[in-house]
């Protein structure tokens, strides 16, 4: 029995070690955190005498997220999958604009021709299913040929910029247009949940899967070096470990394997052209509902560029007549608000809140900030996937994912995928 031992707990690592455990591999993970699931790890948080299970990241599970869907079905929670109607807006301007009726579409301050430019483009591209023609064309070219160039200023450009953290002119768009297509497919039908915890549910009960059927895992663990012949060296409990592993799977940013790891040059290649973005999100418990809208994408100059009220989509996530919210903002790995304290970001955010929101500081009961430096990678126009393997390691994550939309169902495909790939080499 082939032993692989796989770095990272996130939906990646865990949905590998599924599927190789089902075909016999001796599987071992190694995760640095003292919880599993990554950005889709919960939190656990007492409210009104109660407990609530959340994601630490906001998370919702799209139309065509069919390998989530399918896990969910396959660990037998099914009967706790829900679909939901949803509605999304803009904040323009300090005002909170909805987009979810045509009276809503109306009301939005644009020129009417550029409405009805807007409208014949979400039409277009809901029902575009390949997106391999337009790899190697940037956005801003094709959102200005297909939406028009006052659709493109007023509403693409600014959620290019405050998503990707990147001018239109470099990324991808069929990495856009992917994204966007999921999403309006969503808003146009239905958005889905799952009882009692959500994605950090499914993560959990994953884990607590794949242990039964003989994973060994290991947490709070820190890789200090991968040598040539494979060998992995880690701390665990202060003490340095040595082992040999026939197979390594690593789900952990490129950035940081290849500091510690001797890959080859044209792996080493492929890794330094990949570029990521770090995540601000924070999670608040407020006394009341600020809006009626589950998701507003910001177009304003605002610290925080979407807001998302959850249980408007999670009916269970909070006490009744009470709101859970999250603000989230991408940026660069190395910008300093990734090094703020905790209070100091959430004063700030609440701050700009009020602009949007009056009074609501004085709403909240508590909150949560999470950073994470590797949130998302970057697909520019010239973004291609790196290997999947490289000598005797294989890769999975959020980076091997273009042109799919990063989110759980895509990292599991991505597990999935380098598991078979080890499954088919070992059967050679």
């Amino acid at each position: 029995m082939k032993k692989v031992i796989i770095l990272g707990a996130g939906a990646s690592g865990l949905a590998a070690a599924y599927r190789l455990l089902k075909n016999n591999f001796e599987v071992e993970i190694l995760e640095r955190e003292m919880n599993i699931g990554g950005l889709a790890a919960n939190y656990k948080i007492d409210w009104d005498g109660k407990t609530y299970s959340m994601s630490r990241t906001y998370h919702h599970i799209l139309q065509g997220d069919t390998t989530l869907q399918e896990m969910i079905r396959d660990l037998g929670i099914w009967e706790k999958f829900h679909l939901e109607k949803v509605t999304t807006g803009f904040v323009y301007k300090n005002h909170v604009w909805g987009l979810s009726t045509p009276m809503d579409f109306l009301k939005f301050p644009l020129p009417f021709m550029d409405k009805i430019n807007l409208a014949k483009f979400v039409l277009m591209a809901s029902r575009k299913n390949d997106w391999s023609d337009v790899e190697k064309i940037n956005s801003e070219e094709w959102l200005i040929k297909k939406a028009g160039k006052k659709n493109y200023e007023v509403i693409f450009d600014k959620l290019i910029r405050n998503k990707f953290n990147r001018p239109s002119k470099e990324i991808s768009a069929a990495w856009f247009g992917t994204r966007f297509v999921r999403e309006s497919q969503s808003f146009l039908k239905k958005f889905g949940w799952v009882e009692d915890g959500g994605e950090p549910q499914v993560l959990d009960l994953l884990f607590e899967k794949i242990k039964k059927m003989g994973a060994t895992v290991k947490n709070g663990v820190t890789v200090k070096k991968i040598s040539e012949d494979n060998t992995i060296e880690y701390e665990e409990d202060g003490e340095v470990v040595k082992e040999k592993p026939d197979l390594i799977l690593s789900t952990i940013p490129p950035e940081i394997f290849l500091k510690i790891s001797s890959p080859t040059e044209n792996l080493k290649k492929k890794f330094n052209e990949i570029k990521y973005l770090g995540v601000v999100c924070i999670c608040v418990g407020f006394k009341k509902f600020l809006t009626k809208y589950y998701w507003l994408n910001v177009l304003d100059d605002l610290p925080f560029k979407v807001i998302f009220t959850s249980n408007h989509l999670y009916k269970d996530i909070a006490p009744e007549g009470k709101s859970l919210v999250y603000l989230a903002s991408y940026m660069d790995p190395n910008d300093p608000r990734l090094e703020k304290n905790d209070e100091e970001i959430f004063r700030e955010w609440m701050k700009n809140l009020e602009k949007v929101f009056p009074g609501c500081s004085e709403e909240y009961e508590w909150y949560k900030v999470v950073k994470f430096k590797f949130a998302e990678a970057i697909f520019d126009i010239d973004f291609e996937n790196p290997p999947i393997k490289d000598k005797k390691i294989y890769f999975a994550g959020i980076y091997r994912i273009f042109p799919k939309v990063r989110d759980v169902s895509s990292s599991l495909e991505s597990g999935f995928e380098a598991a078979d790939e080890i499954i088919r080499d070992s059967h050679e």
